[in-house]
Parts: structure tokens; sequence; C-alpha cells
């Protein structure tokens, strides 16, 4: 078979391994307008936590979630860990509001509801919610590199080109999209919707906590600490706003008093490719004159990149297979 996938984040690059895996005589090609270092999985927050994403299937989205959470953990104790950015973290979540416990919880590991009383021991600040577990963190500026690299040792071709349609792909038995945000307009889906997010990168390599609050969040890197951020729906600048950076460090700072002084190493902002009716991952079939094109969809996830997608990938790389059974 002759397959393109659309897209080089998270989802394109790790949809692209595990097809190679399944189905290891294709010949695949990765087409996208942007790759690592410059694509919004490199800026990502890259913590494995469901959170604003939807599916129809509620046990489907569950499987996608467990399944990336364990990949993600056979990494972090792989002796090579460093190399992918995997690593297993303390996490410590915050609400204002009364929350019920999430259906992930039997997910993470050493899930615990907290009472107001040791909120308040472990913050100094009264919240009404709050929950600790150890999760996982994937860092996309090591994880893109990886699956990068053995996406090539297995003789995938990488093409750098801006489409317009995918009915440009034409001469591919099957095109696998995942464009993200760029769904938008690529295949006219107007149910995706994106949030920008920027987020600070500061030198705090002592801070080893993900903690988020209804305010703020920090996620411990290997290189330092990022903070973040904001959720601005319709914004598609990726270029940095000053006010927004100091507003981040602020809030960060009243999270968590001990960041006061660090120093900041970069800023960094992209789209989150929400999709108001939930994520799409789904076969299509498109006839273009006597053309017929197999389309697999795996896009719309939001801020949950990480958290999904091998689960995803996995499911999508499935999907081509069906076509491959229907078609030879």
């Amino acid at each position: 078979m002759k397959i393109c996938i659309v897209g080089a984040g998270v989802i394109g690059l790790s949809t692209g391994l595990c097809i190679k895996n399944l189905l290891p005589a294709a010949r695949l090609t990765i087409i996208a307008d942007t790759f690592n270092p410059d694509t919004t999985s490199d800026v990502a927050g890259g913590v494995w936590e469901p959170h604003f994403v939807t599916y129809p299937d509620k046990q489907e989205l569950s499987k996608w979630q467990k399944t990336t959470f364990n990949y993600i953990f056979d990494l972090s104790v792989r002796p090579n860990a460093h190399e992918y950015g995997a690593f297993m973290c303390p996490s410590l979540i915050l609400e204002s509001d009364k929350v019920e416990k999430p259906d992930w919880s039997d997910i993470v590991v050493g899930f615990n509801i907290l009472s107001k009383d040791e909120i308040k021991r472990r913050t100094g600040v009264e919240y009404e919610t709050g929950w600790t577990f150890n999760t996982l963190v994937l860092e996309g500026s090591k994880y893109l590199p990886y699956l990068t690299n053995e996406l090539r040792k297995q003789g995938v071709n990488f093409e750098k080109r801006k489409l317009n349609s995918l009915e440009e792909l034409t001469n591919y038995d099957v095109i696998v999209h995942c464009t993200g945000y760029g769904a938008r307009k690529l295949v006219g889906d107007d149910n995706v919707v994106g949030y920008s997010g920027q987020v600070i990168k500061v030198d705090a390599l002592h801070m080893k906590y993900f903690i988020t609050s209804p305010t703020a969040y920090v996620i411990p890197r290997s290189d330092g600490l990022i903070m973040g951020g904001t959720l601005i729906e319709g914004d598609e600048s990726r270029i940095p706003d000053e006010q927004h950076t100091k507003m981040i460090y602020e809030d960060c700072c009243k999270l968590l008093p001990q960041l006061h002084g660090c120093k900041i190493l970069k800023v960094l902002k992209g789209i989150r490719p929400y999709r108001k009716n939930g994520v799409r991952l789904e076969k299509e079939v498109k006839i273009i004159g006597s053309k017929k094109l197999n389309i697999v969809h795996n896009y719309g996830h939001g801020g949950n990149g990480v958290t999904l997608h091998w689960g995803c990938a996995l499911r999508a790389a499935s999907l081509v297979k069906e076509f491959q059974q229907e078609n030879l």
C-alpha cells in the first residue's frame, strides 16, 4: 500500500509508527508544512491528564487513555527514558468548586482525594477539591525527534509541503489525516476551534511536581519548568503576548511563592485543536472524478494530544488495515 499521513505533530508521527508496526511493507510518506521543533506538540505541556475531551463512545475513550498511559509508562522505565523525555511525576490538582472524582482515577498511580484540611496544609490556601496522584510527562521536544528517527529507520519519507485539499493526494491508496487545527481549513470542519495556549519555560529544576489550580499550572521538565498558561478561543497567532507572559508568571508565583525570581528561559505559544463534537477518528471514502480517496481521520484532540496519542494511533492504524483488507 502507498499511504500518506498529513500532519507531523504527536498524533501524525505516532500514527505513522503504528502503521509501520502493523503494515511493515507499506510505503509511507508524511507530509506537513511544519515539523519539529515548530509544531503545537513542541509547545504542549506534555502531561498525561484528560481534560475537556469528548468522544461518543466513553469506553473507547477510556481505552485510548489507558493504552496511552501504559505506553508512556513503558517508555519511562526504559534505561534510555531520558531520550524520549518520559518520566513519572507526583501531581496535585486543585479546584475552587466541588468536583467529582474523575473517571480516569483508576488509570493513574496512587489516586487520593484530599480533605479541605489537607489541602490547606499543603498549599496554605483554601480550595474546595484536591487530588493527588502520580502521572506521566512526555516532552515533545524529545519525543518527536525520537518518533522521527524511528520512522526514518523504517524507510518513511518526509515531505515539507502545504496542502490546500486532500484531493491533491489521489495518488495514494490511503490518506491519514492528522492536521489538528489545520483540519478546519483543509477539510472544512467548522467544528474545529482553536484555543491558543501560551506557556513559559523557567529555570526551576528544583520543582518536581505537576500542580494545577483554577488560575495556573506548572509542569516539570528535564531542563526546566513549564508555567502556564492561557486558553483563548479563536486566537490563531503563534506570537507570544508580553502581557500574558507577565500574567502567567505572576499567577504561578502566587500558586507557588518559591518560584519568585526564577529566570525565564523561553516563551512558547501554540494552538490547541479542540473539536466541538469530540475527537474525529473514523474512515471516510470520497469520490473525486474517477478516483477514490480512502481517508482515515485522526484529529480534534484539543489539549489531550499526549494523553490520547498512542491509543488513537493504534486505532487509526487498524482502520488503515481495514482499507487494505477491503481493497486488496
